[in-house]
């Protein structure tokens, strides 16, 4: 399982410049919603403000205050992000599928080759990806929402416990599916978004304690990531710079978001013996 693990993360910082590319597509994306935004709260608020209570943390309270005009600019917040997340998700099934090649030779990929194999899988990408979604939301609603709600009366917090632990089960098997299938796709080329998914079952099925341990151990790492990167926006920056280093601590973040998912990829590719042996 580690050499595995080994060989992905070496596939993996042989795409550093593709992670960087992703990073600062994704980043330009948000800013066409922030920036505008942004403007829109300092001429409510005051910049001085703003900077000063972010200097304390994220200003929850003063964001919620509808009173305070944010009102005026609650709409194009929701449409935005929802317009923006949208295009990201586009963006991540392109950039996936040339991860997933770049991750299969193991070595430096130029950038004819990455734009053209994420070109090439993008619609089977997106199939998988827009699969994947809507498996999770259904099972968030079937393993989570019905059962808290049926019982949460009679059992309290404690269903509500119970069911995200079955879901995150759950998910971890349906996350886990999703990459082999991506990986049986760029192994042949021709498998379509159902064929793939059966043959990802049987791969992800054959050596499964050795697969599923592999890909739980980097979801841990990425997950473990997220929560110090909520304990530092929470957590109060004493400093005149706290703005700028909750910036780039959330651009820091993605970042490295983005280079552990393509070291699953690396780890899945290596799991399921598709990966090119270099000479």
């Amino acid at each position: 399982m580690f050499q595995h693990i080994k060989t992905g993360l070496h596939s993996s910082l042989k795409c550093w410049r593709w992670v960087v590319a992703f990073w600062l597509v994704s980043a330009l994306t948000v800013s066409l919603i922030f920036f505008p935004l942004k403007t829109s709260v300092k001429k409510i608020l005051g910049s001085s403000l703003v900077t000063g209570r972010l200097g304390d943390g994220f200003p929850l309270d003063i964001i919620s205050n509808s009173g305070a005009g944010f009102d005026k600019v609650g709409s194009f917040a929701i449409s935005g992000t929802l317009l923006a997340l949208f295009i990201i998700f586009l963006l991540n099934a392109f950039f996936t599928g040339g991860f997933y090649s770049a991750v299969k030779t193991g070595e430096f990929t130029n950038s004819r080759s990455f734009f053209g194999d994420a070109a090439l899988f993008f619609r089977k990408f997106f199939g998988i990806n827009l699969l994947t979604v809507a498996v999770l939301f259904f099972l968030a609603l079937l393993l989570v929402a019905v059962p808290s709600a049926i019982g949460y009366s009679t059992m309290g917090n404690i269903i509500i416990f119970i069911s995200l632990a079955v879901y995150s089960i759950a998910a971890v098997m349906v996350i886990s599916v999703a990459d082999f299938s991506r990986s049986m796709i760029v192994s042949d080329g021709k498998s379509g978004i159902i064929s793939a998914v059966g043959k990802g079952i049987k791969s992800l099925s054959s050596g499964f304690l050795i697969n599923i341990s592999a890909i739980v151990l980097i979801l841990i790492i990425q997950v473990l990531i997220a929560y110090l990167f909520v304990i530092f926006i929470v957590h109060p920056v004493n400093s005149p710079l706290g703005g700028f280093l909750l910036f780039a601590g959330g651009h820091l973040f993605n970042v490295i978001k983005v280079f552990i998912r393509c070291w699953r990829y690396g780890t899945v590719t290596s799991l399921s013996g598709n990966r090119i042996p270099v000479v």
